[in-house]
């Protein structure tokens, strides 16, 4: 079942798992760039029907000035909280995972130390600490090419700044590395859960699997973190059979950790 809800100047939809009861918890999709609520291909209306079997709804809608939505007068961050406040009237529950891709992860990862119905982040080419092992992953890319490329390689990299290892990318919001470590940290110690996917979209800052390590604090085998690099899949999961690989893995991560319905229920 979909509700059509008002949000600010404009509306979202509500996929509902079960309307006769509360959810276990509720996804809340942002939108980024171009790209309205509906995801990149269509990628949030397909991530609702693969939540519905485990018993969790998802909102998604669109930011204020993203996509083809107006400014809104309210800053974002405002915007979503709203959102939840509305989502939470409609089916009952106090326990979000709130995500998206680029931007958008930029945008979630700041929520949770201003909300505390977020318990959850679904982190889709996020923020990254470039580090040494960005470094030995260019390198090794050096050495694999003819030798004929190498100064145009050098060239380029100069060009951009070999040293920037903290700059964002155009369009991108991002803290410092120290602020993104010690925030991930912060997160962790309060339980907040998070899914986290590199793909081969964001090789500017993101080419070894061990700079996730370095970005995030996991701990043992906790349910909770899952840091996934995928290199074979593009930015916008657009190969249907890829996405839904990744979308099942969503769904198992939220089975990993998440309670039963009734704990997710505001008295």
């Amino acid at each position: 079942m979909m509700q059509l809800l008002p949000v600010g100047n404009g509306y979202g939809f509500l996929h509902r798992a079960d309307p006769q009861r509360p959810p276990r918890a509720t996804m809340l999709m942002l939108n980024a760039g171009l790209i309205h609520r509906g995801g990149p291909a269509r990628m949030n209306i397909e991530l609702a029907d693969h939540l519905a079997p485990h018993g969790i709804d998802l909102f998604r809608f669109d930011l204020p000035a993203v996509g083809d939505a107006p400014a809104g007068g309210v800053d974002r961050q405002q915007h979503i909280r709203q959102a939840m406040d509305i989502a939470a009237a409609a089916n009952g529950c106090e326990r979000f995972i709130v995500g998206g891709i680029c931007s958008a992860a930029d945008l979630a990862w700041r929520l949770p130390p201003l909300d505390a119905r977020v318990q959850g982040l679904l982190l889709l080419d996020p923020c990254a600490v470039r580090g040494l092992w960005f470094r030995w992953a260019q390198l090794q890319h050096f050495a694999s090419r003819p030798v004929a490329t190498w100064g145009h390689m050098l060239q380029r990299w100069l060009r951009h700044g070999w040293n920037d290892g903290g700059a964002a990318p155009a369009g991108r919001d991002w803290p410092s590395q120290r602020e993104f470590i010690d925030g991930n940290r912060r997160m962790a110690t309060a339980g907040i859960a998070m899914y986290v996917l590199y793909t081969a979209g964001v090789t500017e800052y993101f080419l070894h699997p061990r700079q996730m390590h370095t970005s995030f604090a996991a701990t043992g085998n906790d349910p909770r973190l899952r840091l996934r690099h995928r290199p074979d899949i593009d930015h916008i999961l657009f190969v249907p059979h890829q996405r839904a690989e990744v979308l099942d893995d969503i769904a198992a991560w939220l089975d990993a950790w998440l309670p039963a319905a009734e704990s997710s229920v505001a008295g």
